[in-house]
């Protein structure tokens, strides 16, 4: 079952992609009856403010700690304490403290976010396009045995994934995405004229 916050971006990203696959019906019911959609809606406009003059949000990159790494946020790692009601209303909703990141893309730069540490503290991390000298995006593939039709065996099956490196300035940046999260960068990297004067490679590189 896909993570509940990523499929809420997801839905985001198809509208700012312009795609008509939900019906007004469809739409409605997400503003008015998804108390998660509606939670996010909220977000974007605290986060909206922060934005530079001239930078527009091209897409949304949701990663939580089912599908993407772990390490920084899961177990004695991802506790916190939700002090500020809309921090509280956050993890009541979400079922979750420091698991759920958002990677944004604008016209500009990137920018790393873990919710609930932004809404504790206005706390967010920038990547400006122009500082970063190189990108690892690595596709990785991984078999395994499917079991789940078991009257007939196992069925051999592959999957893949994708390592995501960069530096920009003094800080690093550095991922795991899932299949679905890798298709979301490489549209970014196809159509944000600024991403596209990056190198990409297959190995790490430090300044």
């Amino acid at each position: 079952m896909r993570n509940p916050f990523k499929k809420a971006f997801w839905k985001l990203n198809d509208e700012l992609g312009g795609k008509q696959d939900l019906s007004t019906q469809d739409k409605k019911r997400l503003f008015e009856q998804t108390k998660m959609y509606i939670f996010l809606q909220d977000f974007l406009k605290k986060l909206t403010p922060y934005l530079e003059e001239g930078e527009v949000i091209q897409a949304y990159l949701p990663m939580t700690n089912q599908e993407n790494t772990a390490v920084a946020t899961g177990g004695i790692m991802g506790m916190a304490y939700a002090r500020e009601p809309e921090a509280r209303a956050y993890v009541e909703n979400f079922h979750d403290v420091r698991g759920n990141r958002l990677l944004v893309f604008t016209n500009q730069r990137m920018l790393f976010v873990v919710i609930v540490e932004f809404l504790e503290e206005r706390l967010f991390y920038s990547y400006p396009y122009d500082s970063i000298q190189s990108i690892l995006f690595k596709k990785h593939k991984i078999g395994y045995f499917d079991w789940s039709a078991a009257t007939i065996g196992a069925i051999r099956k592959q999957t893949h994934y994708y390592t995501l490196d960069f530096q920009a300035g003094d800080h690093i940046f550095t991922e795991m995405l899932a299949e679905d999260d890798g298709v979301i960068f490489q549209r970014q990297l196809e159509t944000v004229p600024a991403l596209q004067g990056i190198l990409l490679g297959e190995k790490v590189q430090r300044e």
